[in-house]
């Protein structure tokens, strides 16, 4: 499995070389052949890694249905998640599938309607 810290950290090796022998040629061909491969790398690991996390999490949660009366976070993309408010569900709109996807809510510290919001698990 990839991982990031194998393209942040070098690849050590235990083979020592004379440097009489060295071309210089040789090892600038060396050098951009090793850092093709580490861009390559670092392309795939940010295409792959996020969707196979994504992944793994989607199989190994279970759901429960949201219910009305539920304490709930919503989610607020202009602030820190930790500063995210808390709401009462007080209505739910099942989707075309019969899944709930929208709730109306209510804030509970300010005590009023909001917008539409999203289901959101921590």
């Amino acid at each position: 499995m990839l991982t990031p810290a194998m393209f942040l950290q070098e690849i050590e090796t235990s083979d020592v070389t004379d440097i009489d022998c060295l071309d210089h040629q040789e090892i600038n061909k060396r050098i951009r052949h090793v850092q093709t491969i580490r861009e390559q790398l670092r392309k795939r690991f940010r295409i792959e890694y996020p969707g196979q996390l994504r992944e793994q999490t989607q199989h190994h949660r279970k759901l429960r249905p949201l219910t009305v009366g539920e304490v709930v976070v919503v989610e607020n993309s202009l602030k820190n998640r930790t500063l995210w408010s808390l709401a009462r569900v007080i209505q739910l709109i099942p989707g075309k599938d019969g899944h709930v996807r929208v709730a109306f809510e209510s804030k509970l510290r300010l005590g009023n309607w909001s917008d539409l919001c999203k289901d959101f698990t921590i």
